[in-house]
């Protein structure tokens, strides 16, 4: 007997939390309706990255245009749909991810993250950003991020959320990748150029005129033979005693 007073008591405790959880939300509901915007929170990865291309205005705007007001303040809360307003802001070629969330007092919370450059492409023809996922984004006039330029007979053209195609875009996104998490090397590429061989070609921020390390094979070995070149033969004979480094043959390294 005592056993089935125990599990009534257990359900009618159980609905009883039910009902109560029913009534707070339906009056959370209700209550929502009525409130309005108090605060836009905003967090770009700018320090993070170190990159620029979007800030609080852009984001304002965009959300005020897309809803036709004047202010995101003021605004009701339930106007403001998380998932729509996501998809307004990834419009942005300069925004990689966006979260949107509402919060009970009525704040409207945005994280941004940026698309990170590895180089800008600038050509005769073509003008861009290769981003760290091999994508391609447009050139901003309000920002100018400090990364290696590529140019020389480059000829992979702009295509929006397009990923480098051509065997000569693989083999410039490969470079940068091996690069893109060591310090030396990154701080060592001034320019990435394509001679008429199709080879690629470094212009260094110190040292010789050109680096060629012609396809992007072995780029690992090429890179430590760089290395060890710099610190074991330039540092002796100094930076401007060669005009040009060859990496592309196995096993030497030959120089002009």
């Amino acid at each position: 007997m005592n056993r089935k007073i125990y599990k009534i008591s257990n359900i009618i405790l159980w609905c009883l939390l039910v009902v109560n959880l029913i009534v707070f939300l339906s009056f959370t509901g209700s209550e929502q309706q009525h409130i309005v915007c108090e605060n836009v929170n905003i967090e770009i990865d700018n320090q993070a990255s170190g990159n620029y291309f979007v800030d609080r205005e852009a984001v304002e705007n965009t959300i005020t245009n897309h809803l036709h007001i004047l202010s995101i303040i003021g605004t009701a809360v339930e106007d403001l749909n998380p998932y729509v307003l996501e998809n307004e802001l990834l419009k942005n070629p300069f925004i990689k991810k966006v979260k949107v969330y509402k919060d009970i007092p009525g704040n409207l919370n945005i994280q941004i993250v940026q698309k990170r450059p590895l180089a800008r492409v600038f050509t005769d023809k073509f003008d861009y950003y290769i981003d760290e996922d091999g994508g391609k984004f447009t050139f901003c006039n309000g920002y100018t991020a400090r990364v290696p330029v590529v140019n020389g007979y480059f000829f992979e053209s702009m295509v929006y959320k397009d990923s480098m195609v051509t065997p000569v875009g693989k083999m410039v996104y490969n470079y940068l990748k091996a690069i893109d998490t060591n310090s030396y090397y990154k701080s060592l590429t001034e320019e990435i150029y394509i001679n008429e061989e199709g080879d690629l070609t470094i212009v260094p921020k110190l040292g010789p005129n050109e680096i060629i390390f012609g396809d992007d094979q072995d780029l690992s070995d090429k890179l430590n033979k760089l290395h060890t070149f710099y610190s074991k033969v330039l540092n002796t004979v100094g930076y401007n005693h060669y005009k040009s480094i060859n990496l592309k043959f196995h096993n030497e390294v030959v120089c002009k």
